[in-house]
């Protein structure tokens, strides 16, 4: 079966999005890091953010997988406007502590956390109307 010359260039371009998606390479930490507000990179940041790369390798991260976390790191530092170094690095050294070799995994910890703060919001709240509620008990309310 020919495909069409549309189909194959719309193929074409889905693999290239597929490819650039999956494949970040060490420059493009460089280039998200000067292209997103945090300033000429010097030769030691970019060194350090290398660093991490290997070092999120040596737990058990492809490179790949490596590298895309030091970028989800930066890209957190972006969405709460602290375009700093010291930030990430945070970022990262909790995330390493924690053996965390990818992003999902990442983002299954954040998941995670997110459903622990809305259990412990739960559990106070039921806490505090069971409190509240003590005073509010007549004889007629009791099954005797």
């Amino acid at each position: 079966h020919k495909q069409e010359p549309k189909e194959l260039l719309k193929n074409l371009e889905k693999e290239k999005e597929k490819k650039s998606l999956s494949s970040l390479g060490r420059g493009d930490l460089v280039k998200f890091w000067e292209n997103n507000g945090f300033g000429m990179i010097s030769s030691k940041t970019r060194e350090d953010l290398m660093y991490w790369v290997d070092d999120f390798k040596k737990i058990g991260s492809s490179e790949e997988q490596a590298i895309a976390i030091v970028k989800k790191a930066l890209d957190i530092s972006v969405d709460n406007n602290v375009r700093r170094y010291n930030y990430a690095n945070s970022i990262l050294q909790n995330w390493e502590s924690k053996k965390l070799t990818s992003v999902e995994a990442i983002k299954a910890l954040e998941i995670k956390r997110q459903q622990d703060k809305q259990q412990q919001a739960i559990g106070r709240s039921m806490e505090s109307q069971v409190y509240h509620n003590q005073g509010d008990v007549s004889d007629d309310d009791l099954p005797f």
